[in-house]
């Protein structure tokens, strides 16, 4: 009897934390993709349908912008959290940042690499999510 009811302490607890945790109120997910180069060689690939931040070169590092607004009538904040191969490089300074109702901001979403970084393509995925504070 005390293993089963050392099982139902542990399954209430899980049930607990995980009722506690906040879903987020909306969030939108992007593609996102860089090159690392081992060359002084640039490039910006300004097309929308991800979130590119093109060719940076070892050591050096890639900046985009993205603006976000608080389309809702209550205060939220918002938060950036990144997957995949290419969250290795990326932050994002102001992460957090608490929006007041139709508040809009310009978020620096930056890329660096390391000088001993290996060449080549890396993807992942940006996520954007508002919360309540």
């Amino acid at each position: 009897m005390k293993n089963v009811a050392d099982v139902m302490i542990i399954f209430v607890c899980i049930a607990v934390l995980f009722a506690c945790s906040p879903a987020p109120l909306h969030s939108i997910e992007y593609e996102m993709q860089l090159t690392v180069v081992d060359t002084g060689a640039i490039g910006l690939n300004v097309e929308n349908d991800k979130l590119y931040f093109g060719k940076v070169p070892q050591g050096e590092q890639s900046t985009r912008y993205i603006q976000v607004r608080n389309n809702l009538t209550r205060t939220t904040s918002v938060i950036f959290s990144t997957s995949g191969p290419a969250a290795q490089f990326i932050s994002v300074p102001e992460n957090g940042y608490v929006l007041q109702p139709g508040e809009e901001r310009v978020f620096l979403v930056q890329a660096q690499t390391k000088q001993a970084t290996p060449t080549g393509n890396y993807t992942g995925k940006l996520v954007i999510a508002w919360y309540l504070p």
